[in-house]
């Protein structure tokens, strides 16, 4: 009986190791690599998609001795590249949630190859009811080809069109100027190169209050030393979308109008007493996925300092 006992125990044992080996093996088996590969790209392409799906939110705080004290925690809320997306009501929600004083948006609010009007004026039409709403074109307008219609529409929603013009915002006693540049395209015709600034220097020339606050629309940021050198306040961008795929430590990868490893992607830069606020963007164009780098829409809050900037 002991024997026997000793025998089916030691038959149990060799079973069980012979089972181990063979999962070992069956996941180092080619089978159980590609289930392997199946499941880490399954959860990649999950977490792209939810990173590309989202609605973030980047709050930045612009303090200048220049503001006047009656805008003292004055709210901005940037808009930019939203390229005809159709967020499903939830970037109104988010805007209804921030609770802006104004609702600026930066440039390619459609997209060249879809523009889907309809879509974007009822979004206009709904950010309207939240905060006014002030507009500056971008390329994709001029290469829609449909510039002139949404601008008649836009204006005929209310929404002040800043190209090449300023509006003044009061409170009180005190004011901030509104300024707006048209997109380079716009003025220059498809054959524009980045290195002919001298008409974007003449029109900014043109446009400035220096005795206001001033915040400029502007659609690229890679004009940023100029902006700075007209006495802009705040410049607002975008067009860069965030350099589309961000790396570790070394920021956004490629921007039109800057190249491989731009400057101006995303973020607060600041230039001597100009603060250059740059949006990442709530859309996509020619490339249609980000990494590292989620739709934003950038609230601003002013706050006035004491002393020089």
């Amino acid at each position: 009986m002991e024997t026997g006992t000793h025998q089916s125990g030691t038959h149990q044992s060799g079973t069980h190791q012979s089972g181990l080996h063979g999962q070992a093996a069956d996941n180092t088996s080619p089978r159980g690599r590609r289930k392997i590969g199946v499941i880490v790209l399954v959860l990649v392409l999950g977490w792209l998609w939810w990173d590309n799906s989202r609605i973030t939110v980047r709050a930045v705080d612009v303090s200048s001795s220049r503001l006047p004290q009656t805008f003292q925690g004055f709210r901005l809320a940037q808009v930019s590249d939203l390229h005809s997306r159709d967020w499903k009501g939830r970037l109104i929600e988010r805007l209804t949630r921030e609770q802006p004083n104004l609702i600026l948006i930066t440039g390619d609010l459609i997209d060249s190859k879809h523009p889907n009007l309809p879509l974007v004026l009822e979004f206009v039409r709904q950010a309207q009811t939240i905060a006014p709403v002030y507009f500056v074109s971008g390329n994709h307008e001029v290469w829609s080809g449909q510039y002139e219609e949404l601008k008649r529409e836009l204006q005929a929603l209310g929404v002040g069109i800043l190209d090449n013009e300023s509006n003044r915002i009061t409170r009180s006693d005190s004011s901030l100027t509104l300024l707006g540049l048209p997109d380079p395209e716009l003025t220059q015709g498809r054959d524009f190169t980045d290195e002919a600034s001298d008409p974007i220097d003449r029109q900014l020339q043109a446009l400035v209050h220096p005795e206001d606050f001033q915040i400029l629309l502007a659609h690229r940021p890679e004009f940023a030393e100029y902006y700075a050198a007209a006495g802009i306040d705040l410049v607002l961008s975008g067009h860069a979308h965030g350099g589309q795929f961000r790396l570790p430590l070394l920021g956004g990868l490629y921007a039109p109008g800057q190249g491989y490893f731009p400057k101006y992607t995303a973020g607060l830069h600041r230039l001597g007493h100009t603060s250059l606020v740059i949006s990442r963007g709530l859309g996509n164009s020619v490339i249609p996925v980000r990494l590292f780098n989620p739709p934003e829409l950038v609230m601003i809050r002013l706050l006035r300092t004491s002393g020089s900037d």
